[in-house]
């Protein structure tokens, strides 16, 4: 299990965690390019896998809650060839586009990836991204919003998300589901869970007695459950 260090108090807007504009752009020694060093890690753990005998997959499905829920799907939009799926509960209704601008604003990451190939080194793989199955979750008692905080985005990336979405969590999810939409991200599906704030045993609940069910099945996008 990958477990990556998040610095002490005032260097905590490097959100590691959250793999936050921050967090990849940081040159600390431990912690530089926390993306790569996950890249390199799942690299590794299947060749130990297959030299122990096992069948492994060319491609590895991920899953989050709260902040590694955008870690999941952030890591997807970076590296889209190495993801089949993301299962993110606790989205807290915070996009992650593969579009490089939206509304008049250029979305760089994490918001989207009109600085993918500075961050990256090649070009977007937009065909590959567009095939990851991705299931996003959000209560609808969910008040926990990150993008009030320094340590999760920056001040120019909040003002885009306000700007592009809204100020108010519930309402910027529904836009998001729509701008998903939009963008024929038909991979990729927003369920609205009722009666669940910010709690990972409230969402796991929920996600363990209908998830078999919402992946196996054409669901509608920002289907209320």
């Amino acid at each position: 299990m990958p477990c990556f260090t998040r610095p002490m108090q005032g260097e905590n807007n490097i959100y590691t965690h959250m793999l936050t504009s921050q967090a990849i752009k940081t040159s600390k020694k431990d912690i530089k390019r926390v993306d790569k060093q996950f890249a390199n890690m799942i690299v590794n753990a299947k060749k130990v896998l297959t030299n122990l005998g096992y069948q492994v997959s060319d491609k590895i499905i991920m899953t989050g809650f709260s902040a590694s829920s955008k870690f999941a799907q952030r890591f997807a939009l970076l590296y889209p060839e190495t993801v089949s799926c993301v299962i993110a509960a606790g989205m807290s209704a915070v996009p992650c586009l593969h579009v490089k601008e939206l509304k008049g604003h250029k979305l760089n990451y994490p918001l989207g990836v009109n600085d993918y190939e500075k961050l990256i080194g090649k070009s977007f793989n937009a065909n590959a991204y567009k095939k990851i199955k991705q299931y996003l979750f959000m209560g609808d008692l969910d008040d926990n919003d990150p993008v009030k905080y320094d340590d999760c985005f920056t001040n120019e990336e909040r003002q885009i998300i306000c700007d592009i979405l809204d100020e108010n969590i519930q309402k910027r999810w529904t836009k998001m589901a729509d701008v998903i939409k939009s963008l024929k991200l038909k991979n990729t599906h927003t369920y609205l869970i009722k009666g669940v704030a910010h709690s990972p045993q409230g969402m796991d609940k929920i996600l363990n007695e209908q998830l078999h069910e919402i992946i196996g099945e054409k669901q509608e996008v920002n289907k209320n459950i």
